[in-house]
């Protein structure tokens, strides 16, 4: 042994672009990234500090992917005119999700008259 104290999280550092994508690209939490690469999420967050970068927090997270998905969801209920049950049923984008998506951007969504088929 070289005498040479290491951190816990130090054996995963070489893990910190690829917890940096799947956090700031794929917007995917903590516990998510932790068990999708197999490192203690106390080490992530100690890779965080470590980088001296932050975190999204989880409210942030939530806005963000709101917001990525508007367009998608946009174009599915008020430009080919599908219910929120529909989308749904097809692209599993609950109809609470949905209705959040668009309040965040000021919209409501439209009423089918048999949307609850």
């Amino acid at each position: 042994m070289n005498g040479e104290h290491q951190y816990a999280f130090e054996k995963y550092l070489e893990s910190w672009d690829k917890i940096k994508h799947l956090h700031f690209s794929e917007l995917k939490t903590i516990g998510v990234i932790s068990k999708e690469l197999g490192i203690p999420e106390w080490c992530i967050g100690e890779i965080f500090e470590f980088k001296k970068v932050d975190k999204l927090s989880f409210r942030e997270l939530c806005k963000l992917r709101r917001s990525k998905d508007f367009k998608f969801l946009y174009d599915l209920h008020f430009n080919q005119k599908m219910s929120l049950n529909d989308i749904y049923r097809l692209h599993g984008y609950s109809p609470l999700y949905i209705k959040r998506v668009f309040e965040d951007e000021g919209l409501k969504h439209l009423g089918f008259v048999n949307q609850l088929k």
